[in-house]
């Protein structure tokens, strides 16, 4: 049995930076709010994982005749490139946490809070 190599469907965003930022607001006489935006970069899917997993049914009846197998492996490759080409626009990694604001009075950050993607208009 082979192990699947170690993945995860999010990554901690390193708050460190964002105290950073927002430090940079902590100035007597600031009010109002600071943003710190989040974004992907082309970058990102370096770190995406393809994770396989094939759930087959076979049938011993239904085993393929290998007369042919060259036309029909090409109409066969070619129905997964039309299917997966139907669903390509909808392939994209998407952030939920898309916004940080810090409110500050006086340079005094009273609060912050996470701005995610479902309440952006």
């Amino acid at each position: 049995m082979s192990s699947s190599p170690s993945v995860s469907a999010e990554i901690t965003i390193p708050a460190d930076r964002i105290i950073r930022e927002l430090q940079k607001s902590a100035q007597p006489g600031f009010y109002g709010q600071t943003e710190v935006r989040l974004a992907l970069s082309e970058d990102a899917l370096q770190g995406v994982a393809f994770v396989i997993v094939h759930r087959r049914t076979v049938r011993a009846s239904d085993q393929p005749a290998r007369v042919g197998a060259m036309e029909k492996d090409t109409e066969r490759e070619r129905s997964v490139q039309k299917t997966v080409g139907d669903i390509a626009r909808k392939l994209r990694l998407r952030l939920s946490a898309i916004m940080i604001v810090g409110n500050f009075a006086d340079g005094m950050c009273s609060s912050c809070e996470v701005v995610d993607e479902e309440r952006v208009v």
